[in-house]
């Protein structure tokens, strides 16, 4: 019986355990939360998993009665619901939609009895072929179909609850985090340090006011931006005729109206045709074409068949019903938060956990700040018992302790750096929904880039094209740069050029793919469709006028491009001959694969162009013996065979402004850069050596697999004459490698170029060999949107921290798969990735890296500062308990909020520095450099606090307190106190300062202004404090400082205080420790012979990354590539 499993959540594992009621043990451990009120149900609403243990009993899934759900961090123990079982459902949708079900993270999950777990809920995106929707739902649902359908899926709506001020202030107030902090409020309260206590409370009460107004207005403003529904036309079978609705009313099955406007629910189109805009999802400026999936076979996936489905979130801008039918029309596929506009509001709500070290290593810290205070505890505890101290006096001491080593103000301290940065990206138009990643956009070592729209302009421009001579035996040379004037007008290469696209009017203007409406706009035809002609059936086009007379060609189907596929199609019948024609346009491979001849000079004259960068496509045609109706139900598959083909298209696809300068700033700073495009490899070799991608004298190699069995074939990018692929049999694993090839191939100055189909023969055949192909890899042509994933998956296991940068929906998988994903988009927000850059070019990656950089070096130096603080306070304390004697209320007042909260917020304010350096920051808090600096700066803050201990009671002047161990309260007013606090209030400056890193990742301190201000007065109000206080400052401080001219206002004798010439010196002790403290950090971060030390004491041989051992493997060793692979 399965007990734990996991579920999966689209791209995100849930880990979930079953358990069911013992009432017993249940109202067992309620009575103990009555007698343990209220620590102990606040540790079971902090630890759900210990509530399940304690409360509930482990069982099967099958028979639990609550699912305990672990998400990341997130932990929460949910109900099993039990719902009436579906009857009209298919087979296919009953076997995920079992009675028993939880939810969570707005998500429902459905026992599936075959799989023996739960499942994410499904509606009809799974497990239907597209024949069986358009057939089954063509006629819409039934009222008791509908029925049972909504109280199975729910409302058609992505409900945000917004909450009520006082419910936002008990889980505000429930945070651990401010838990503490009224803990520590009340303690102090007790200890009488009541302006320290209530400036805490201010404080909090500030904090909590301003954080539910943030989470209020953020809550209202995504409420309001979703809550979106409209009156839709809704087909009902049971009275034949189309009735209007509530959009929040639809279910899965419903038949609808597509009209113009808002998109209410994910649908399949399946009548008619529709332009659509789908920025907020892709970031595709260019409107999309949606089509019937007419002829298409086949299980029915959105994401396969994203150009037959409508999105919700997404607008209509127009929508064209055929003549033979009155509206166009779409079956409801899926609704509420499993539609894509559901997904991008998931993604912000439930964002996918951030598996970065740093935020782990923080958690450990604070463990280990934790257990010092347990041991500082130990020691109070056995030094007031040892001096028969006061039993109350000696718990409140026991439990301050705890709030001096673990500091109230960290978590809040810790997010002012990413706060900084997410403005300052904000600024940049680089908008972001979840600033968790900024911080491991600082430690990206590979970034990933698309081409078309990315690296290059989207709007390609016209070339030219080159046809075949009629015995399609070769092929011409000459260029045709001017189709419309050069072809004669019934030439079937000037028939497919103006025909083969998918382009539309809308308002009177052009809307479609700009690649089709250059290559339209070459042939000066003209296109006319039932926009601008009601009496049409279908789009024309015909020659300007002084053409053919007459002459008009009917666009009758559409079989649109698909990235799989790699080709679009399309029939057409002009008035001149007596059946149809298909004209086909695709990748030069593929097209070619179709046609049943190809000239002999079709691969030579295909390289030419392409590796002058041209992108390039082939065209072919044939005739159709049918007529008009028989074409319009012939499927795809049979009638895209047994062409002719007629040309090439030439498209010039210019590189943006931003690229080469950006690639060469990442290559300056050895950050690697990678191609995955869907175009041909040579075009992409050829734009990655424009964009200086591959550097011009770096070799590039082919890499193929073929025969069999299957062998990997090396290819240079530029084969001498008579030279042939090189097959390198991979029967053993390790393939020998001479360290010189010929031809110039350096062995360690090579790169990879690899065709999507090549790429899958490799992780299917050469899985061993996969890691070293990503590792050399550069170029990546004819991906699939899956396999682009994958090439980011792959990226992964080598343990790279990877962005990608795309612009469409191709890029969508790849982009959320990624450690940070960056769409190109002019929305400030889409569900394809957690940045979105507006600039429209990569000028934002290294904006983004560097702000990452900053960030997490930011992060860095705050918690260092803030365990230092801590650290320092823990020292102070420790030794003034030693002489039953404590910091004061204003002493701990201005050390607290005067010094450490003033400098905490500001210290983090440091702009990211203008140049992109080589060296990458730590990502761990546990790295050597930061443990070393860590300890050598405690070291010297012990060491300075206990020789001014030492040294004050060594002195004849010294006059020890009179311990009264009956008291309640120690006395502050004393020379250790004096001396102690004059020390350490400098020591939270120097360490603020010394850890306010500037160069190389932030700019230098003298740039933050607002720091360097607060620096300089507070140094300034503390020299004053601790040398010569006016009598006010020594009463609020209870300083033992005595001043001949106060008089009888003195509130110690001249005897009992620290003498004017001991208090300077003390100055001088704190100059000395800060220059340690700079030399310290100075030399540990710039020094290679202590990198070189610590590597040594570590005995450190290999480096810790896979990608490091990889490439140190490749350029060391004589293996896997031979000589003989040129």
């Amino acid at each position: 019986m399965t007990h734990n499993s996991i579920v999966s959540d689209l791209d995100v594992r849930l880990y979930v355990s079953g358990f069911s009621r013992a009432k017993g043990t249940e109202y067992a451990i309620k009575f103990l939360c009555i007698l343990f009120f209220p620590l102990l149900p606040l540790i079971f609403y902090w630890k759900p998993s210990w509530w399940a243990h304690a409360a509930f009993r482990k069982c099967a899934l099958k028979t639990a009665t609550h699912i305990f759900v672990k998400r990341g961090e997130i932990e929460e123990l949910v109900p099993v619901q039990i719902i009436k079982r579906d009857g009209s459902l298919s087979n296919a949708e009953r076997s995920h939609a079992e009675s028993r079900l939880f939810k969570f993270g707005a998500i429902r999950f459905f026992w599936n009895e075959s799989e023996n777990n739960f499942m994410r809920q499904v509606a009809l995106d799974s497990g239907h072929s597209i024949q069986e929707l358009v057939s089954s739902f063509a006629s819409g649902l039934s009222a008791d179909e509908r029925h049972l359908r909504l109280s199975r899926h729910g409302a058609n709506t992505i409900e945000i609850e917004v909450q009520s001020y006082f419910k936002l202030l008990v889980e505000e107030v429930l945070n651990p985090f401010y838990i503490f902090q009224i803990f520590s409020i009340v303690l102090w309260g007790i200890e009488e340090y009541y302006y320290y206590a209530g400036a805490i409370l201010v404080i909090t009460i500030v904090s909590i006011t301003i954080s539910l107004y943030k989470t209020k207005k953020q809550s209202q403003d995504l409420h309001d931006m979703v809550e979106c529904s409209s009156i839709v036309e809704r087909f009902s079978r049971d009275i034949g005729q189309w009735m209007s609705v509530d959009s929040r009313e639809l279910v899965p099955g419903d038949l609808v109206k597509v009209q113009a406007g808002p998109v209410q629910a994910d649908m399949l189109f399946i009548n008619g045709t529709a332009i659509v805009n789908e920025a907020m999802l892709t970031g595709e400026s260019a409107p999309e074409q949606k089509e019937p999936p007419t002829g298409i076979s086949g299980f029915y996936s959105p994401e396969k068949h994203r150009r037959h489905t409508l999105y919700s979130g997404t607008n209509v801008i127009q929508a064209r019903a055929p003549n033979s039918q009155p509206v166009c029309t779409a079956v409801v596929i899926r609704t509420g938060f499993y539609t894509a506009k559901g997904d991008l509001v998931r993604s912000i709500l439930f964002p996918s956990p951030v598996g970065f070290g740093f935020y782990e290593d923080a958690i450990k810290f604070i463990g280990i700040l934790a257990l010092l205070a347990l041991v500082g505890d130990v020691y109070s505890t056995w030094l007031f018992l040892l001096r028969g101290d006061n039993i109350k006096k000696a718990i409140l001491r026991v439990l301050d302790l705890i709030t001096v080593v673990v500091p109230p103000s960290l978590p809040a301290a810790m997010t002012v750096g990413t706060v900084y940065s997410q403005s300052r990206l904000k600024k940049e138009q680089i908008f972001c929904i979840s600033p968790g990643r900024i911080n491991v956009a600082g430690k990206i070592k590979v970034c990933c880039f698309d081409k078309t729209g990315t690296l290059t302009e989207d709007g390609l421009h016209f070339h030219a094209v080159l046809r075949t001579f009629k015995s399609a035996e070769t092929m011409t040379e000459k260029i045709y740069q001017k189709p419309s004037v050069e072809l004669e007008q019934s030439s079937l290469l000037l028939h497919a050029l103006a025909t083969c696209h998918s382009i539309s009017y809308v308002n009177k203007e052009m809307i479609g793919d700009p690649l089709d409406i250059k290559m339209f706009s070459s042939t000066g035809w003209e296109y006319e469709d039932s926009s601008e002609n009601e009496n049409l059936e279908f789009p024309i086009v015909k020659p300007p006028l002084g053409g053919i007379t007459g002459l008009k060609i009917s666009i009758i189907r559409n079989f649109p491009f698909s990235s799989d596929l790699q080709r679009q199609s399309v029939i057409v019948k002009n008035d001149v001959e007596e059946h149809p024609f298909i004209f086909l346009k695709g990748a030069p491979e593929m097209v070619a694969s179709k046609c049943i001849n190809v000239p002999v000079n079709f691969t030579t004259e295909l390289e030419k162009l392409t590796r002058r960068g041209f992108r390039v496509l082939a065209l072919a045609g044939r005739e159709i013996k049918q007529t008009v109706a028989q074409v319009q139900k012939i499927k795809r598959n049979d009638c895209e065979n047994d062409l002719t083909l007629l040309g090439l298209l030439v498209m010039q696809n210019q590189l943006k402004d931003a690229s080469a300068p950006t690639l060469a700033e990442l290559a300056a700073a050895d950050i690697r850069t990678v191609m995955v495009t869907g175009d041909n490899l040579l075009t992409a070799i050829a734009v990655a050596r424009d964009c200086e991608l591959v550097p011009t004298k770096c070799p590039v190699m082919k890499v193929s697999v073929s025969g069999s069995p299957p062998q990997i074939n090396f290819t240079p990018e530029t084969p001498q004459a008579g030279q042939t692929d090189a097959v390198v049999p991979l029967q053993d694993q390790t393939i020998e490698r001479t360290p010189s090839l010929e031809n110039g191939f350096s062995s360690n100055n090579w790169r990879l170029a690899v065709t999507g189909t090549n790429w899958q023969l490799l992780r299917d055949n050469f899985k061993e060999e996969v890691p070293y192909i990503v590792q050399r890899g550069a170029i990546f042509a004819r991906m699939s949107p899956d396999q682009k994933a994958q090439l980011i998956e792959e990226l992964q296991k080598i343990d790279y921290q990877v962005i990608m940068c795309g612009d469409g929906a191709n890029d969508c998988a790849a982009l959320k798969l990624a450690n940070v994903g960056v769409s190109l988009s002019e929305s400030e927000a889409s569900v394809a990735a957690p940045f979105t850059a507006s600039c429209g070019d990569i000028s934002c990656i290294p904006i983004l890296l560097r702000q990452g950089r900053a960030a997490l070096i930011t992060s860095f130096g705050t918690f260092k500062y803030m365990a230092l603080y801590s650290l320092i306070q823990y020292v102070s304390v420790l030794i003034l308990y030693t002489f039953d004697s404590n910091l004061g209320d204003m002493e701990f007042l201005w050390i607290d909020l005067g010094i450490t909260t003033t400098v905490a917020i500001f210290m983090s304010n440091n702009d990211a520095w203008p140049i992109l350096v080589k060296k990458r920051p730590p990502g761990s808090l546990l790295n050597p450099t930061i443990l070393m600096s860590l300890i050598l700066q405690v070291i010297v803050v012990i060491a300075l606090q206990a020789f001014v201990t030492v040294d004050t009671i060594s002195k004849s002047w010294y006059v020890p307190l009179d311990v009264n161990v009956t008291s309640e309260n120690e006395d502050i007013v004393g020379m250790v106190n004096t001396a102690i606090f004059s020390v350490s209030a400098f020591q939270y400056l120097i360490l603020s300062f010394v850890f306010s890193q500037g160069p190389p990742y932030r700019t230098r301190i003298w740039k933050n202004l607002p720091f360097l201000f607060c620096l300089v007065f507070l140094t300034v109000m503390t020299v004053v404090m601790c040398v010569s206080p006016s009598l006010e400052i020594t009463r609020a401080f209870e300083l033992a400082i005595y001043n001949e001219d106060w008089g009888e206002n003195n509130i110690v004798s001249e005897s009992e205080a620290v003498p004017f010439y001991y208090r300077v010196s003390l100055m001088f002790l704190v100059v000395i420790h800060f220059v340690i403290a700079y030399a310290i950090e100075e030399i540990i971060s710039t020094s290679k012979w202590v990198h070189r030390l610590l590597n040594v004491l570590r005995r450190k041989k290999l480096p810790k990354s896979k990608f490091k051992r990889l490439e140190l493997e490749i350029q060391t060793r004589n293996s896997w590539i031979t000589s003989s692979t040129i």
